[in-house]
């Protein structure tokens, strides 16, 4: 996408602050949107970055603190987008601390029942490896995953994030990154475990973390839970 056409977008979602679709949906959401479907901008390519049409529309007067029609709010779509990936997600996390520093619910729950830092804990990593995949390509240089996440979580954090609380099948946020073994899923515990999570709640379904962890083979977790048992 050519950044000529942020410009005409604002002009065409006029109003954009109390402007929305036959779906609810208001323009600052399209654009969340279409951050998430085109993730990706090149070098070997004439795209320009997708977060300032964002913030245009922010600036052009657009609500930073509007729901969707299914409840998200803008920190919804940016933690679904990999927020906490250490590639590409330098614009992610700049918007992230915009809508944090101008009142968005960092603890609201959509209509599913997740709240933003739920969705960001529930990660398979899928988007991580397509993003490493065109960082292998043109090697960028790129912070930590310690960096990324004391960043990310510092805003949440900032903004009274709840760090213990139970989702509505009784899973804390170790619950959710138990259930996938990935490279994010070390630090992730560790700071988990120092904010007071514990590892000894059982979800709905009777599962603490510990559980959840081994039917995932998620070894890592595994290790670090077992050390808080001895």
């Amino acid at each position: 996408m050519d950044s000529q056409y942020s410009p005409v977008c604002v002009e065409a979602g006029a109003a954009p602050r109390h402007s929305h679709d036959q779906h609810g949906n208001y323009p600052l959401h399209a654009a969340l949107q279409r951050l998430r479907h085109f993730q990706i901008t090149s070098k070997y390519t004439d795209e320009s970055p997708l977060e300032p049409l964002v913030q245009d529309l922010l600036d052009a007067g657009a609500d930073p603190t509007v729901r969707d029609s299914r409840g998200n709010t803008a920190l919804h779509y940016l933690a679904d987008n990999g927020l906490a990936e250490q590639w590409y997600g330098d614009g992610a996390r700049a918007l992230c601390a915009h809508f944090c520093d101008h009142g968005v619910d960092v603890n609201a729950r959509n209509d599913l029942g997740c709240t933003a830092l739920e969705i960001l804990m529930d990660d398979p990593g899928e988007i991580d490896k397509q993003r490493w995949s065109y960082h292998f390509a043109e090697q960028r240089k790129v912070p930590s995953i310690q960096e990324v996440h004391r960043e990310v979580f510092g805003m949440f954090d900032k903004a009274s994030g709840w760090w213990t609380e139970q989702d509505g099948k009784g899973r804390t946020l170790l619950h959710l990154v138990a259930r996938h073994a990935t490279d994010k899923a070390t630090f992730r515990t560790k700071y988990l475990l120092a904010k007071g999570v514990d590892p000894s709640v059982k979800d709905n379904e009777g599962r603490t973390a510990g559980d959840v962890a081994t039917q995932s083979n998620n070894q890592a977790v595994i290790e670090l839970l077992g050390q808080t048992e001895r």
